[in-house]
This record gives C-alpha cells, sequence and structure tokens, in this order.
C-alpha cells in the first residue's frame, strides 16, 4: 500500500453532511468551549478539525446527534447556528477584478463583499427554513429548535424581501432561496461587466448592482430580529458559524473581525482561523488583543502527549463501540495495540517496561543496550560514572536512587545504538520502528488531529479484519503509520511557498524541516551522550523573516507545534521567542523520539557543524529516498 493510497482529504467533514458528520461526532472540552455563548475563534492546522467542530453547531447535526451527552449539549446551546462555509470565488473574484488597473480597489473589495453577504444569506434562510418547516415535541431531538410563525406569514417574507433588497417571483421561503440562487448566479456576470465600464466607479457599482450597498450584518441582524418577533422569541440568539476563513480576502476577514467588538447580543460569531495568515499580517497588529476580551480562543492543538492520548482514547472507544469488532473482544486501545515500550521516560514512565528483572523482552533489550552504549561510547561512560550507574546493576524502579534517571534515558540509548556507528557517526540501517508502534506512539504521532488518527485507524481495523489477532503485530501497525507519515510528507513538499494564505517564503517548507530534523538527531546520536538532549526550537531574533515565514506555513499545516499560546486572539502576529517541536507525525521521518525534551535556539541549531555533518545530510538523503509506506 503506497502514501497514494491515503488521502488525509478522504476523511475531510468538509464534503459532509452534518447529520453524517453526527452519526461518529464524540464531543471534546474544545467543543464545550465552543458552544458557550460568547464569541470564538477556531485556531487550528489544516485536518485539525474546526469544520467538524461548527457542523456541530448547526442544526441538522444536532438533531441527528444521539451521543449519550447529545441532549445535555441541545440544552445549553442557546442559539441557532448559521454555517457558512468558505468559498474562495469571494478572493478569485477580487483578484480578478483588483488585477484590472480600471477597476479601484475599493469597487473590487465592494464586489468580494456583496458575494459573501449574499453566501451569509442563504444560509440564514436555510436556518430559519429548518426552524418553522418542522413541528412536534420540543424534547424530541428530531425536532430540536423547531418554532411556529404566529403572525402572517407573507408579512414576515415581504419583510426579508425589502430588507436584502429581493424581487420574488413567491412569497414563500422557497421563493426567496430561487431569489438569492438568481443573485449571486447574477453577481458575477455584473462583476465582468462593471469591469469593462471606462470609468467604474462606487457610484456606478450601485447603480448596476444596488445591493451591493447592504451590510452584511445589519441586514442580516435586521431579518433574525423580526424572525424571532415573528416566532415569539423576541430574546433569540443566533451564532453565525464562518468556517475556513482564512482563505476569504482579508477585507471580509477585517470586516468580520470589527463586528466581533459591536455585535449586538443577538448574534455572536464562530469564526474558524488557520494559527498564521492575511488575519495576522495584515491587520491584527492594529488591534489591540485586549479589545475583544469577551471573544474566546479555541486552539486546536496539544502541547503534551498525556491530552494527545486521552482525546485519542475517546476517539477510538467510539469508534470500536458496539461495532462489528466487538466480537475480537477488543475493549480498549491497549487490546489492539499493545504497549508502547520505547517512548515513555521521566518519573511518570511505566516501570515494568524497563525492568530488567521482569520476563520481558524490553527488559532485556534495555539492559543489553546499557551494557552496549557503555563499552563503544566514552560520552556515555562518562555520564554514567559521573551519576553513579552501573550498566550491570540496573534498578529502574521509582523508589532506587536512579530509578527516575534510568527510565528517562533508557528510550535515547535505543535511538543512539540504532543509528550510531563505531566511531561515533551516522550510520544507514533498515528504519527503527520500535518506538512508533503500540498504542501510546499511534496515538501521540496522531496529534490529536482527528483526520490523521482516523486515517490510520481505518487501515488498522482492516488489518483486524484480516488477521483477527490481538494486539496487531508489530509490521502491521508501522506499515499503516509508514504510510500516514509518507502522505503527510509529499503534502508538505508540494505546499506552495508563495501567497499562501498571504504568506510568502523563498524556502522549500519541507526542506527546512529536514534540516531541523537532521540537526536534532545529530545531537540525539552523534554528539556527547546527555540526558536531555535537544529536541525542540526557539525561533530566536538571529532568524531571518524569510526563514519565519516558512515556519508560519509548517505551522499552518501542523508541521510543527507551538508550546506557547498565540499573542493574539486571532492567531499568531510574530513567531519570536516561542518554543517549538517538529510534529510528531515526522518524528519516523528524521528517526527521533517521541518527546519534547529541551530548547535549542534555531540559529544555533542550524549552525554549520563540522562534528557529523557530512553524515547528517548522507542520513537526511537516505531518510528522503526511504520508503514510508
Amino acid at each position: 500500500m503506497s502514501a497514494r493510497d491515503f488521502t488525509f482529504e478522504a476523511f475531510n467533514a468538509r464534503d459532509l453532511s452534518p447529520d453524517t458528520v453526527a452519526q461518529s461526532f464524540v464531543p471534546s472540552d474544545k467543543y464545550t468551549e465552543l458552544t458557550g455563548p460568547s464569541h470564538s475563534i477556531l485556531i487550528g492546522p489544516r485536518g485539525s478539525g474546526k469544520t467538524t467542530l461548527l457542523k456541530m453547531l448547526s442544526i441538522d447535526a444536532l438533531r441527528a446527534w444521539r451521543h449519550p451527552k447529545a441532549d445535555r449539549y441541545r440544552r445549553d446551546i442557546t442559539y441557532t447556528g448559521i454555517f457558512v462555509p468558505a468559498d474562495i470565488t469571494w478572493g478569485e473574484m477580487v483578484d480578478a477584478l483588483a488585477s484590472s488597473e480600471n477597476v479601484p480597489k475599493k469597487c473590487a473589495n465592494a464586489l468580494g463583499e456583496a458575494a459573501f453577504c449574499i453566501n451569509v444569506f442563504i444560509a440564514a434562510l436555510d436556518a430559519m427554513t429548518k426552524r418553522v418547516s418542522i413541528a412536534g415535541d420540543p424534547n424530541d431531538a428530531s425536532t430540536y429548535r423547531a418554532a411556529s410563525i404566529e403572525e402572517d406569514v407573507e408579512r414576515l417574507i415581504r419583510f426579508i424581501a425589502d430588507t436584502w433588497k429581493l424581487r420574488l417571483l413567491s412569497l414563500s421561503f422557497r421563493g426567496i432561496a430561487q431569489a438569492l440562487s438568481a443573485r449571486l448566479a447574477e453577481l458575477y456576470s455584473l462583476a465582468k461587466s462593471f469591469s469593462h465600464k471606462k470609468q467604474p466607479t462606487m457610484e456606478l457599482l450601485y447603480e448596476m448592482i444596488p445591493y451591493a450597498s447592504l451590510h452584511v450584518f445589519y441586514s442580516l441582524i435586521a431579518v433574525l430580529k423580526e424572525f424571532n418577533r415573528c416566532i415569539g422569541e423576541p430574546a433569540g440568539r443566533w451564532a453565525l458559524l464562518l468556517d475556513e476563513f482564512e482563505v476569504v480576502p482579508v477585507h471580509i476577514q477585517e470586516l468580520v473581525i470589527a463586528n466581533l467588538r459591536a455585535a449586538p447580543p443577538e448574534l455572536r460569531f464562530k469564526v474558524a482561523l488557520a494559527p498564521c495568515g492575511p488575519q495576522t499580517e495584515k491587520f491584527i497588529s492594529d488591534t489591540a488583543p485586549n479589545a475583544m476580551d469577551d471573544t474566546r480562543r479555541i486552539e486546536l492543538w496539544y502541547r503534551e502527549k498525556t491530552d494527545v492520548i486521552a482525546f485519542c482514547r475517546i476517539l477510538f472507544e467510539s469508534r470500536f463501540r458496539n461495532s462489528k469488532y466487538e466480537h475480537f473482544g477488543v475493549q480498549s486501545p491497549e487490546q489492539l495495540l499493545g504497549r508502547t515500550a520505547i517512548g515513555d521516560e521521566g518519573p511518570g514512565a511505566d516501570a515494568s517496561l524497563f525492568d530488567i528483572r521482569a520476563p520481558t523482552r524490553w527488559g532485556e533489550m534495555h539492559k543489553r543496550a546499557f551494557v552496549s552504549l557503555a563499552q563503544s561510547d566514552e560520552s556515555f561512560r562518562v555520564f554514567l560514572a559521573d551519576k553513579v550507574i552501573d550498566p550491570t546493576q540496573l534498578d529502574p524502579s521509582p523508589t532506587a536512587a536512579n530509578g527516575n534517571i534510568i527510565r528517562k534515558i533508557a528510550p535515547l540509548l535505543a535511538f543512539r545504538l540504532a543509528y550510531r556507528n563505531k566511531t561515533g557517526g551516522l550510520r544507514g540501517r533498515k528504519r527503527f520502528s520500535d518506538p512508533y508502534v503500540g498504542w501510546e506512539a499511534i496515538a501521540t504521532i496522531s496529534e490529536g488531529n482527528p483526520r490523521w488518527f482516523i486515517g490510520m485507524l481505518v487501515g488498522l481495523e482492516r488489518e483486524l479484519e484480516v488477521n483477527g489477532k490481538t494486539p496487531l503485530p508489530h509490521a502491521a501497525q508501522w506499515k499503516h503509520v509508514n504510510r500516514t507519515v509518507g502522505a503527510f510528507q509529499e503534502k508538505i513538499k508540494t505546499v506552495a511557498i508563495e501567497d499562501n494564505m498571504g504568506i510568502t517564503t523563498e524556502r522549500s517548507v519541507f526542506g527546512l524541516l529536514r534540516d531541523i530534523g537532521g540537526a536534532l538527531h545529530r545531537e540525539l546520536v552523534t554528539a556527547d551522550f546527555s540526558e536531555d538532549p535537544p529536541a525542540t526550537f526557539v525561533v530566536d531574533d538571529a532568524v531571518s523573516q524569510d526563514m519565519e515565514n516558512c515556519l508560519r506555513i509548517a505551522l499552518n499545516f501542523g508541521a510543527i507545534v507551538c508550546y506557547d499560546p498565540p499573542d493574539h486572539v486571532a492567531g499568531f502576529r510574530s513567531l519570536r521567542g516561542k518554543q517549538f517541536r517538529l510534529g510528531y507525525i515526522l518524528a519516523p521521518a528524521f528517526n527521533l523520539p517521541l518527546r519534547k525534551g529541551k530548547a535549542r535556539s534555531l540559529s544555533n541549531l542550524l549552525a554549520p557543524s563540522t562534528v557529523g555533518a557530512a553524515a547528517v545530510s548522507t542520513a537526511v538523503t537516505k531518510a528522503e529516498q526511504g520508503t514510508f509506506w
């Protein structure tokens, strides 16, 4: 099976209906935060679940959701969600018009806002229609937020038509929908005609396209207030769910951000953004963070492995509960995949995995690793002498004098032995797969990214069907880890480096990640032994702006993870001074352990080194040529 057989897009919620998304949705702390009554900005890389979370606030999804906690969420959500998918044609139309010297930028922006406005109105109409098109028991999930219009429906229809400047063929919600669809189709042809005028001005624009003068939010709120009054809910609230908003033109982003600070109580905003994009490059530098204190930022990434593993356990259990795999006796991810023996470290590690007195192959392996490395690595012998550790008499128990240190460094020794030659340089070898299999490793590699985790899990489920044996053999697990890692590498290698969500760099994104991974691998394997070799980096002031831009693109795709919170509610204004690690999904590609480790300044980490530089280059080249699937 090749990386081409695996695509992250196969699990993209963008292409799924809300009720389909609801069938497998599992609530998390992130969802609980999002459901609150405040404005919210969802910040996360591609595939981190932003679309899923927003769709799960829509009427269709909440009506179809049958999770044990669904009723509680339906009671707690105090607004009607209006899901607005992003449309890249808004920006394409603006760009096409703006590229013409004949069209003023103000006019091009107004046409882009008109397209956005129509899409918002279509989504709002859909939500209103769903509320009044069904009746029944208000406690029944299938009739969630159902309402009835308590007065003349035609009067409401006329009000909507007048407010949105629509010409209706019939006084009905269907008539409004038809008029909005016709308007959207008409807009593009009118915009083209407008661009060919000799003197295209705002006055001419409003004459040709009168509805271009509508303010999207004022016009929307007026209709929602009237709808609330007609259904007998004068205090009713609504939430505008704006998906993938990093791809829309920056002037539309500015319009939304400005209204976050001035929205009436009837309307809340739930906006999905990438960590870095036009909103961080163009305008939030002029927006004081405290001006948006009533806006909640929700970060869709996990800094710590324990949080990742806990979330993935919830996803796993929801997928296997009452499934066709029940007859295999799979009650936990550990039963399916076994434990990960290489990767746990520190005081909280499971001592039994390292205990040389226990009848496990890992205990024996760690004993051999200590003895072997002590024989071949002088720097390790110095370390053992300094810590008064006898490699032939290891006691990893928490109560032992050096038990915590033994458990902490044991995984590092495994890597050092696997990739270090007799002279202390790097050596090529068959890939060391043990650190990347088992439940904890596979969950960690997924980063808690639903798209990545489900992609691996689908393949592992197929393996279970084939051999019916648990835990699955390491070779079977490694195969599906490899194809996921390979697919992600290919994706990063092809990302645009020019105007990628408003960011441009002259560097190859994968090339920079490869350089960082190679440097960290060298520190782990060929540098003098350290119980805490660098595994993270800080973007220091010596890093060029172009390199920072390259890292911003990598952050948007989940290739690096930040340990520090964004410096603005809408994302990262700057990466300077912040600590990062490579995404764990790249650890197998660059032969790195799944651990945090201490930080090194990036400029220092990437500084030319005469020690092992050629070997690192060779090893990385071999890694690129290696098979990951």
